[in-house]
């Protein structure tokens, strides 16, 4: 710690003292700043990790759709019909104010897919 060259005098001690006391309820409010902006950063991972999981289904359900169309019309004949499948992908970033700092998260998405979810009941009502 730096050294203060000042004359020991009571006044200077008292401004001294002020000083010690502001920094130390500024170094307070900045440790639970801290603390308050890791719960966030928390939170948004365990959102995260929830929409990983969800993706993870259901790229795993339409790869098992996909094997199941392809053992029952062929190869062929499924990618003819998937070349008619269409669907909208949408991300919007999303930015906060948390304590003073602008946070920026995509959590805004849609993901529009009316011709796969029809093909994938096609399939699941043909499939017996």
């Amino acid at each position: 710690m730096a050294k203060m060259n000042i004359p020991p005098t009571k006044s200077n001690l008292r401004i001294v003292k002020q000083t010690y006391e502001v920094a130390t309820e500024g170094y307070d409010l900045l440790e639970q700043k801290r603390e308050i902006l890791v719960m966030e950063l928390m939170s948004y991972l365990e959102r995260i990790k929830r929409v990983e999981k969800d993706l993870d289904k259901l790229i795993f359900d339409a790869y098992d759709s996909t094997k199941r169309a392809i053992s029952m019309i062929g190869h062929k004949e499924a990618e003819d019909k998937s070349r008619f499948i269409h669907y909208d992908f949408t991300m919007r970033k999303k930015t906060t104010k948390l304590m003073g700092m602008m946070l920026f998260y995509c959590l805004k998405y849609a993901l529009k897919f009316k011709a796969l979810s029809n093909f994938l009941r096609f399939m699941s009502i043909h499939r017996h």
